[in-house]
């Protein structure tokens, strides 16, 4: 027998999602376009659905997840305990502490570490996000795999 096309959700995933602002649907989680920086700077930008904004959430039974992106590339947070403020980037995926997450029902992507949660301080184009402590109110901190 053939195999089965892929679901829906199984092709989105395959391409991976984009990440919206919960502040603002208009804004997602960008990877700067510096391909040769060592760490990828990650920022808020204007959604337009390009490679540098497309995300693959892996997720593991523990509810660990990992985010790739661009380039084979996963999200990091400098260092397994950063303090408040830490700029997010993309680094060569290695499984390591900073690298793993726990996207909630919310929308919230929270350091597995740490408890601290990705954030955007300010809804503007360019905005770096941050690790900053969870705040369950703070819609900087919430974001949406809904594509618009």
């Amino acid at each position: 027998a053939a195999p089965a096309s892929p679901s829906p959700a199984q092709a989105a995933a395959a391409a991976g999602v984009m990440l919206h602002s919960a502040a603002n649907q208009a804004y997602c989680i960008d990877a700067a376009q510096d391909y040769s920086a060592k760490r990828i700077p990650v920022r808020l930008f204007t959604c337009h659905g390009g490679e540098n904004q497309r995300w693959i959430l892996t997720p593991d039974p523990n509810g660990v997840t990992a985010v790739a992106g661009i380039l084979g590339q996963c999200l990091d947070i400098k260092g397994a305990h950063a303090a408040d403020g830490t700029n997010a980037h993309l680094d060569p995926c290695n499984g390591g502490a900073s690298q793993q997450f726990t996207y909630d029902a919310a929308g919230h992507l929270r350091d597995q570490t740490t408890g601290k949660c990705l954030t955007v301080t300010k809804e503007a184009r360019g905005a770096p996000i941050i690790i900053e402590p969870f705040d369950p109110g703070n819609p900087g901190q919430a974001w949406s795999t809904a594509e618009r």
